[in-house]
């Protein structure tokens, strides 16, 4: 099984684990309000640059979000790959994620994925192009 696939498979048992406990009253009594996760990126970088994405939320009590992103145009993530996908818990409401991604020596790289917390439906990430100058 090559690494996309363990990710997948760790992705599932995370996300399982979360309902499982939800479902058996370990949340009782603490209320997830609405919210949403933005991404950040900047609008322009220099050739072969490491510049930071950041990921942030604004859900207040305990949460999970699913998190799946892409990039086209050269930009890589620090994992080597032109997709993240990462799982957030958050105990305490709102929380930011962090991710390295490396632009390549020309052109422009765009960003577009999605999002979901728990039981709420799936939203789409506006898409995002930086230019590498």
């Amino acid at each position: 099984m090559d690494k996309t696939g363990i990710i997948i498979i760790v992705l599932i048992l995370i996300a399982g684990a979360f309902f499982y406990f939800q479902s058996k009253g370990i949340n009782s009594g603490v209320q997830s309000t609405s919210g949403e996760l933005t991404r950040t990126v900047p609008s322009s970088v220099s050739p072969g640059q490491t510049f930071i994405v950041t990921y942030s939320s604004n859900k207040q009590g305990k949460y999970g979000v699913i998190i799946v992103d892409s990039v086209s145009g050269g930009c890589k993530f620090q994992s080597g790959k032109t997709e993240y996908k990462s799982v957030v818990l958050s105990e305490n409401g709102p929380t930011s994620e962090i991710v390295q991604v490396t632009a390549p020596l020309s052109g422009s790289c765009t960003f577009s994925g999605d999002y979901n917390f728990a039981n709420e439906p799936i939203i789409k990430f506006p898409d995002q192009t930086i230019q590498i100058k």
